[in-house]
């Protein structure tokens, strides 16, 4: 929601400009924009129908014509829809808009510190399943090399979070959290047995290529330490195969100690 202020320096107008267009078209306004007598609040509604009347006023301004657009909802057009949308904070307070309904959950999602689903467990999914929607696309891209780096940091970070839920990692302890060789070796140390030889093989292997979790995300120097040589070759659907393997089996181990500590 926006003060008096913020409307009008949105709009480079003086407040008292706005408070007028409140008085004279307060029946196109939402009701805490169009209170008297108390502070007016703005919504995004309301600033699509203000940037509608600033653009049509001039210092002899005709009312009929605004009014005329604004009884058409000239405001809804792209133009002052784009505005307010460029204009708007894209982190909002919830009390601010309708997400009531199943159809408003398909257009946005809600964070709260109580929010169930955000388990650190689930946000190594979502970055899972964000890489296997790009590896989708690419198959019938052309140029699959414009979405290669995003699929690698992704697949990536997906195995750095799910080896940090194992190892129990700390960040404000440990700082080197993002090298998947230390946090392999915790786990090892922690379940007193190695992880699988297959497992440990891949998973070296991410590491051998991007240690520190910037090779997939800066380019200077990036060459050199993705491959320590001049090609290599990657396969999506074995990038993709060895992925969901992975990850099954964290999954697995997860579940196990979930379990166990609600078994104690």
């Amino acid at each position: 929601m926006r003060t008096v202020a913020e409307i009008a320096r949105l709009l480079d107008v003086e407040k008292d400009l706005v408070k007028k267009w409140c008085f004279e078209f307060g029946e196109y306004l939402s009701p805490s924009a169009a209170a008297k007598g108390k502070m007016r609040l703005f919504d995004e509604s309301d600033l699509r129908v203000l940037a509608l009347i600033c653009y049509y006023w001039e210092d002899s301004p005709d009312y009929e014509h605004i009014r005329f657009n604004l009884n058409t909802e000239t405001y809804n057009e792209d133009f002052y829809v784009e505005f307010s949308e460029l204009n708007t904070g894209i982190f909002k307070n919830p009390d601010d808009y309708d997400i009531e309904g199943e159809e408003a959950w398909t257009r946005g999602i809600l964070f709260a510190v109580d929010t169930h689903e955000f388990t650190q467990v689930e946000i190594a999914r979502s970055y899972k399943r964000a890489a296997d929607a790009l590896v989708s696309t690419v198959q019938e891209s052309p140029e699959p090399f414009n979405l290669a780096y995003p699929i690698f940091y992704m697949y990536r970070h997906t195995l750095e979070l799910y080896l940090k839920i194992l190892s129990e990692h700390n960040h404000e302890i440990d700082k080197e959290g993002h090298y998947l060789n230390k946090l392999i070796d915790t786990i090892e140390d922690k379940c007193q047995e190695k992880i699988p030889m297959w497992m440990r093989d891949r998973l070296y292997e991410f590491h051998s290529m991007d240690p520190g979790s910037t090779a997939f995300r800066y380019l200077e120097g990036n060459m050199g330490i993705i491959t320590g040589r001049d090609e290599i070759w990657i396969e999506f659907r074995h990038l993709q195969f060895v992925m969901d393997n992975l990850c099954g089996i964290f999954e697995k181990v997860i579940s196990k100690l979930a379990r166990e500590v609600k078994a104690r």
